[in-house]
């Protein structure tokens, strides 16, 4: 008798994650959000470079009226692809409507404006290696919004492996 293959396999990986594409990911994560709930979503990309990072691990909530503001850093559908970004906000438009400029930190320019309602979801944790990250997520991000509207942090983790390298390689010598 031959055995059913079962077809979770294509969603799960061999570490036992749930694997979902952008649309099935947004989906879960507003039904998760409508019942007042957290999700937490392994992050892939390097936009927020240094203080989100690729394979890091956030937490996502819903957003309450006080969590709206310069440095926080939010979930939201990107307009042109309909793609799930997660990226800081970095300045307010003021009009009959407020629009927020979303920015990832590592990039040179920032995404089109959003609206209060365009936001799915604020970052609430950062972890890396399994411990939790409070750089960039506490008093300090209206700062690092100022900084990353300036592009100090583009291209800063190129710079830092770059100035670094001739004291890796001596150190590696050396051994």
């Amino acid at each position: 008798m031959k055995k059913e293959r079962n077809n979770t396999s294509q969603f799960v990986d061999s570490g036992g994650d749930l694997l979902l594409d952008g649309d099935a990911c947004v989906d879960i994560l507003r039904a998760t959000l409508a019942k007042r709930a957290s999700l937490r979503l392994q992050v892939k990309g390097f936009s927020m470079t240094p203080f989100v990072r690729n394979g890091d691990v956030v937490t996502l909530s819903p957003i309450s009226g006080d969590k709206v503001g310069v440095g926080r850093v939010v979930a939201f559908l990107r307009a042109c692809d309909r793609k799930l970004v997660i990226h800081r906000l970095v300045g307010v438009l003021q009009g009959p409507e407020e629009r927020y400029i979303p920015k990832g930190d590592n990039l040179s320019g920032p995404d089109d404006p959003i609206s209060r309602a365009d936001m799915l979801a604020s970052v609430e944790k950062v972890e890396r290696g399994g411990k939790v990250l409070s750089l960039g997520m506490g008093p300090e991000r209206g700062l690092i919004a100022y900084l990353s509207r300036i592009n100090f942090f583009c291209g800063l983790s190129l710079f830092k492996s770059w100035l670094f390298f001739p004291l890796r390689q001596k150190i590696l010598r050396q051994q």
